[in-house]
């Protein structure tokens, strides 16, 4: 669940300069979990996205963090896959928090709601994993 990552530094220097290592800012808190919570996040998204799999994220915009240890259990992980012809590229941590939290503006249910995990297209070639409220436990 969304806690402050153990054991990782976020690189807070310009490239080319020395690093300027400081704890992991908060607003990206979601990207990290154990794999316990990661692979419960990414079997969510698999009701959805079929073919989800997960990776470390370490490359890219990821190579700014810093692990304490060459094989933490915390870490950032990225589920991806696709729903049709759209891209899912997803924080499986975030997923897992979301369907007991909402997070405003992106998830359509409110506490004490039954989620549904659904996919909305963001751009014609990008989809935004969602959770919305369970019609069906609403009618019933």
């Amino acid at each position: 669940m969304t806690t402050e990552p153990k054991g990782v530094k976020q690189n807070h220097a310009v490239p080319g300069s020395p690093p300027d290592l400081r704890p992991v800012s908060r607003e990206n808190w979601k990207m990290f979990s154990t794999l316990e919570d990661a692979e419960k996040g990414l079997e969510m998204i698999r009701t959805v996205v079929s073919d989800a799999q997960m990776r470390d994220a370490t490359e890219g915009s990821y190579s700014q963090f810093v692990y304490d240890d060459d094989d933490p259990d915390v870490r950032a992980r990225l589920a991806y896959g696709k729903v049709g012809q759209l891209a899912i590229l997803e924080f499986p941590a975030w997923i897992l928090d979301r369907s007991k939290e909402p997070q405003m503006f992106i998830d359509h249910y409110q506490r004490g709601q039954t989620p549904v995990l659904k996919c909305r297209e963001a751009t014609p070639e990008i989809g935004e994993l969602y959770w919305a409220a369970d019609e069906k436990k609403r009618m019933a």
